[in-house]
């Protein structure tokens, strides 16, 4: 296949994950609001799991492919781009003021996250228990969301979203058409990168660190660059730790599931991988911790690891 189309093709497909995303989240909360669900449950389940969808399943795709680099290189690949270049942008441009408390919370979770990667890498797969662990972590991280969230909300302030026939039907349409649309953009995202590695005569595992783990993560990034534009705080650094637990913590079990066992992984790869996340979290973490707020040298230290990283796995 021509070069030129694989690379169209295969920003077609990152260009569908992404506003599929957008119109099956819209969709979603509508269903979770019509039912009553208060907001801060909607918002530590619905939304926090869809800021990861693409992810998911570009990642179980490929594991049901048979593409396993592809599936785990996504995987950790998307907390590298996350903590690396995304949070690096917004430290280096916006230092920000950060609460110890919810920060530490969503540190020692991700911490943890990526310890275990690293651990169960070594032995050259996720097994079926190791798969359990980081499910557990999951499950735990949404039920201190929806804790924590319990603890902040303001009842009087919530908004009712009342019944409405024509909308309902709308927002089937807009269900269904999201979800079609982000398997349809998974499927383009995953065959042409795996043409694109083919065709540079690279491993999947590089294309899929880079291309698809920065493809998957654009919703992010676009944050990202509205912040720093409008010299604001909108996007949340806590976040963006919280979403690279459930990059590890839910994508890597449904990928297992989805590949019917044992999930390998090229043990060297997981352990290298790991430490530069390891690496990329304390140098994010530790000094906002200890003076409660991020400083632009962490964002210009996280972009250049990260760059180093990248020419790393494509050179070395």
């Amino acid at each position: 296949m021509d070069l030129v189309l694989i690379i169209l093709l295969l920003i077609v497909g990152i260009i569908l994950i992404i506003k599929a995303g957008d119109i099956f989240v819209e969709a979603a909360v509508w269903f979770a609001g019509v039912s009553r669900i208060p907001k801060f449950i909607i918002g530590a389940t619905v939304v926090s799991l869809a800021t990861t969808l693409p992810e998911i399943v570009v990642s179980a795709i490929a594991a049901f492919q048979g593409n396993v680099d592809m599936s785990t290189g996504n995987a950790i690949g998307s907390v590298i781009v996350n903590t690396g270049l995304i949070m690096g942008l917004s430290i280096a441009f916006i230092p920000i003021a950060m609460k110890r408390k919810g920060f530490l919370e969503k540190v020692v979770f991700c911490g943890v996250s990526i310890l275990l990667f690293g651990a169960f890498a070594l032995g050259g797969s996720f097994k079926l228990w190791q798969v359990l662990v980081l499910l557990a972590i999951a499950v735990m991280f949404t039920l201190e969301n929806v804790r924590s969230g319990s603890k902040n909300r303001k009842e009087n302030h919530e908004e009712i979203i009342e019944f409405d026939k024509r909308k309902f039907y709308i927002n089937i349409v807009k269900f269904v058409l999201g979800t079609a649309g982000i398997f349809f953009g998974a499927r383009l995202l995953i065959d042409n990168a795996t043409e694109l590695a083919n065709f540079l005569n690279v491993p999947q595992r590089v294309i899929a660190i880079t291309t698809v783990a920065l493809g998957t993560s654009l919703p992010e990034l676009a944050t990202a660059i509205t912040a720093i534009r409008k010299k604001g705080t909108a996007l949340s650094l806590g976040n963006i730790i919280g979403a690279n637990i459930a990059n590890i913590a839910l994508v890597i079990p449904v990928s297992a599931f989805i590949y019917g066992g044992s999930l390998p992984i090229e043990p060297m790869n997981g352990i290298i991988d790991s430490g530069v996340a390891i690496l990329l979290l304390l140098v994010a973490a530790l000094p906002t911790l200890i003076r409660k707020k991020f400083s632009s040298w962490q964002g210009i230290a996280l972009i250049s690891i990260y760059l180093i990283y990248i020419a790393y796995i494509f050179f070395v």
